[in-house]
Order: C-alpha cells, then structure tokens, then sequence
C-alpha cells in the first residue's frame, strides 16, 4: 500500500483532491503533502527536535503527563515492541499545554 500524496495547493478549488484527502483520512490514517508552504529548514529542525525528544533518558520521557488520564509517555511495551510515544494534547485549547509538554522534557527556549 503506497501514502497517499495530497496536493496542498489543489485543495481550495478541487472537489478531487478534497475527495483524496478524506480517502487518505478514513483508510490509511495518514498522507504525504506535497505543494505546501512550510520551509524545508523548519521541517529539518522538527525531525531534529523529535529525534533528540525520543532519546532522552526513560526517566525523563516518563515526566511527560497529559491532562488524560493514562496519556503523555507511552513507552514499548511486550505488545508493541516498537511503539514509543509522547502526549501533548489540547495544544489548541491551552497554550499551558505547550508550555508544560517542554517543562516537563527540559525543552531549551530555542527549541520551543
């Protein structure tokens, strides 16, 4: 099964590119974005940041708590050996969710 490829630009005007957005949504959970305007030094810098978040030390990524209960980290477990993830949740409703998520994993104000 290929990513679907989404074509930013198209999106205003197309019904077809709509309709391949919402194919992409409900039956692959994710898709490529070509066309957009975010830079490719921005882009670079996130993947940097992310890969620097996902090798901290456990007992750091552990400090990482949410506003849910049983969210923040999740690290592998026996069932998914390599699935590790980090929580920040209702970022559009608080920008205190931001600003604990960082708190939390020792996030420099640079990479805030």
């Amino acid at each position: 099964m290929e990513v679907p490829v989404v074509d930013f630009q198209q999106l205003k005007n197309n019904e077809e590119e709509l309709k391949k957005l919402r194919e992409a949504c409900e039956r692959c959970g994710c898709f490529r974005i070509i066309n957009h305007t975010v830079p490719e030094t921005l882009m670079a810098e996130m993947k940097l940041l992310s890969k620097y978040l996902h090798e901290l030390p456990v007992d750091i990524k552990k400090l990482n708590k949410s506003v849910f209960p049983e969210t923040g980290y999740r690290p592998p477990s026996e069932t998914s050996p390599f699935y590790e993830s980090l929580g920040l949740y209702d970022i559009h409703k608080s920008p205190q969710a931001l600003h604990d998520f960082c708190t939390q994993l020792g996030v420099s104000p640079k990479q805030r």
